[in-house]
């Protein structure tokens, strides 16, 4: 949620603009976001038996709390999503800084919603699946899955 605090920030302020204005500006924090993106990838791939252990795990809530910070602060499309976004709704008879920081507080008590629900849902399934070969098998495919949205963001074009 810091990196989101940090993005809607940088948005408002007028980040956003200038990536949306800057192909180049773009393509670089995407390319660079995607290549973090395999790379983590690739790590939970081969680090997945470590992973499922529950002491590890413990041991690493620091590193992981890190590591979603720089996956999330580097994903360029969360900035072009708030800067497409927020505009729509702006009164322009209004003060805009008040508006968008209302939305952006909106967007943020809404991120803790879902983080909550996330960790929930975790803990509830970890409970239920007490198999270390289960959470081998679970970490692998979240690294799949973060390659595969690597790879594809490299070559989006959007």
């Amino acid at each position: 949620m810091p990196a989101f605090i940090f993005l809607i920030t940088v948005t408002i302020v007028g980040l956003g603009a200038v990536l949306a204005a800057s192909a180049t500006a773009f393509t670089v924090i995407k390319l660079v976001g995607a290549a973090y993106l395999i790379y983590v990838g690739i790590q939970f791939w081969r680090k997945a038996r470590a992973l499922a252990n529950a002491s590890s795990l413990d041991s690493a809530i620091g590193k992981l709390m890190r590591r979603d910070f720089v996956i999330a602060i580097s994903n360029p499309k969360a900035i072009a999503v708030f800067t497409a976004f927020f505009p729509q709704f702006i009164d322009a008879s209004q003060p805009a800084w008040s508006q968008l920081a209302a939305m952006g507080g909106v967007f943020l008590a809404l991120e803790v919603v879902a983080v909550a629900l996330y960790v929930v849902s975790g803990v509830v399934l970890g409970k239920m699946l007490k198999s270390e070969r289960v959470f081998v098998h679970l970490n692998r495919l979240v690294g799949a899955v973060l390659i595969v949205s690597g790879g594809t963001m490299a070559v989006s074009r959007n």
